[in-house]
């Protein structure tokens, strides 16, 4: 009886840990990131929010192969585990799209070091079939105050026109909401 039950209890595990999960990146997908977030905020974490996407990938896809962008894909996840925390909430919204949430990080002046982090550990992406050319992506960050008590969406909002400002300039590139206050 007691196997029975240890078996179900992996399953059930198994099951909630497949419903959280990106399969292809093996990071949080949208519903269990956003959510995560979303406690995060309503705890009174503020933090730092970043979304990104990969600039020009349609045309990795349609050079490279849907192959090499899914490649791709798995190396911006790589970076992005790579350079937040344990604690940081990263996941991939679809396609060659990505947020991440860093508590306790309020401040330009905090988070920079970390945007840059991250961007230059995209640009040290090698992918062969690639042959040399370099993965770019545009980031928009904003941040949640402590004090704050806007939804996730404003949130999400801000980060994204920050998105769409740096897709405006050549190379990876990061905007950040306070400079457009």
């Amino acid at each position: 009886m007691v196997e029975l039950i240890d078996e179900e209890h992996r399953e059930r595990d198994k099951l909630q840990y497949l419903s959280e999960i990106d399969r292809l990146t093996g990071i949080n997908n949208r519903g269990s990131g956003e959510a995560k977030i979303c406690q995060l905020l309503e705890s009174g974490n503020g933090g730092m929010f970043i979304l990104l996407d990969a600039d020009h990938f349609k045309s990795i896809n349609d050079n490279y192969g849907h192959g090499v962008g899914d490649k791709v894909i798995v190396s911006i996840a790589h970076a992005l585990k790579k350079t937040f925390r344990e604690n940081d909430v990263v996941l991939r919204l679809g396609g060659d799209e990505f947020a991440a949430f860093a508590p306790g990080i309020s401040s330009p002046v905090n988070g920079r070091s970390i945007v840059d982090d991250l961007i230059k550990c995209v640009t040290e992406i090698e992918i062969p079939e690639m042959k040399g050319r370099k993965i770019e992506i545009s980031v928009g960050v904003a941040f949640y105050q402590m004090y704050d008590t806007f939804p996730f969406e404003e949130l999400y909002k801000r980060a994204d026109r920050c998105t769409y400002l740096s897709k405006k300039h050549l190379g990876s590139y990061a905007t950040y909401h306070y400079s457009l206050v």
